[in-house]
């Protein structure tokens, strides 16, 4: 596996990328993670070392010394096959690699490829048109790609996981949050804040449920280049005492923030997939979603059931879908246990491990 989103980052795509290699025969598996990460040296020779096969950090900015690399480890390792996580410079080359010693690569496509896949970019496309078999993460982006020009057949839609890493338990909340999410509905957004994720939406959702402020806190955990943007919005609307802004969160911070939670929110998205591994893990925590129908989303949420899709990412039409969740408790228990039962038995990593196990 050569991806350059791999664990210990955050992330979704880290997460599945390394729960599916955990998966697999640990003598059978080697990992090439180009250093293009956000953790420092001890904190990945930390989180390697606890793994049960090799994991290889090369410098991506290094070209010639990242080819020569997975040169050497394709002569050593000998694998069947190369699966690529996503197009980025050092999968290209990777797959050049491939290409010189006659070897058969796979490639996972993530909504993010999508701008890389044109045909103003025929590296990329050379990339996916010579692969072996090209995996999505969702049906709905498999019709994007093929849109793009994708070979259709090569293509396979993996089935919606993520990896659990939180044990049972009650965990402490953040220092400054228990006092203000006392008694009251919380509702959460998690993610990293940046402009494609919609958040400036939660000002007019607030607007709409001014008659419930007393009762509900949100809180929007994760970090990124709108952070002091959105605080700024904050202030400007006055909701500095119904919305508290996190910032990043360690995995049994934000694991105790979901346990405390009553409602996950995912307010709207630009991103053309509107597909949300957080959702899934609220989903494990038995939070019913509120998010807006269409794309990957309608494959995380069953609407009415584990959650409720807004036809539309209008203020108005998310307010309705929480002010329903807030006034009715018999029917946010309902979707609670009914979207807890649905991620035990359909997020499992196992599913899309077997859809590539049995093919690369």
């Amino acid at each position: 596996m050569i991806s350059d989103f791999f664990r210990p980052e955050p992330g979704g795509v880290e997460g599945l990328n390394t729960g599916i290699a955990r998966l697999w025969d640990s003598s059978q598996i080697e990992v090439i993670a180009p250093e293009v990460s956000i953790s420092t040296r001890d904190q990945q020779m930390q989180f390697d070392s606890r793994l049960g096969f090799p994991v290889h950090r090369i410098p991506a900015g290094k070209t010639r010394e990242f080819h020569q690399f997975v040169g050497h480890r394709i002569r050593a390792f000998q694998p069947d096959s190369l699966l690529l996580g996503a197009i980025t410079p050092s999968t290209r080359m990777a797959a050049s690699v491939a290409q010189e010693y006659k070897l058969q690569w796979n490639v996972v496509l993530y909504s993010g490829d999508l701008p890389s896949v044109s045909l103003l970019k025929a590296g990329n496309r050379k990339v996916l048109h010579r692969a072996r078999y090209v995996f999505t993460l969702s049906r709905y982006l498999m019709e994007q790609f093929a849109r793009k020009g994708v070979d259709r057949d090569r293509m396979v839609a993996l089935p919606p996981a993520f990896e659990f890493r939180w044990s049972e338990g009650k965990l402490p909340l953040p220092a400054g949050l228990a006092e203000r999410l006392r008694k009251k509905i919380v509702l959460i957004t998690v993610g990293p804040l940046v402009r494609d994720r919609g958040l400036d939406q939660i000002f007019p959702v607030l607007d709409h449920l001014e008659d419930l402020k007393d009762r509900l806190h949100w809180v929007v955990a994760g970090s990124g280049p709108e952070y002091s943007y959105l605080n700024e919005l904050c202030k400007i609307h006055r909701r500095q005492g119904q919305i508290s802004f996190s910032g990043f969160l360690s995995d049994a911070e934000l694991g105790a923030l979901f346990q405390n939670a009553s409602v996950f929110v995912d307010p709207g998205r630009v991103a053309p997939d509107n597909y949300s591994f957080t959702v899934m893990e609220a989903a494990q925590f038995g939070l019913p979603v509120v998010a807006v129908s269409g794309g990957g989303m309608d494959e995380l949420v069953v609407d009415e059931s584990t959650g409720l899709l807004a036809d539309e990412g209008s203020p108005e039409a998310l307010a309705r879908c929480i002010r329903r969740l807030v006034q009715d408790p018999p029917l946010r228990k309902r979707l609670s246990l009914e979207t807890a039962e649905r991620a035990e038995d359909e997020f499992d990593l196992q599913r899309p491990f077997r859809a590539i196990s049995s093919r690369v």
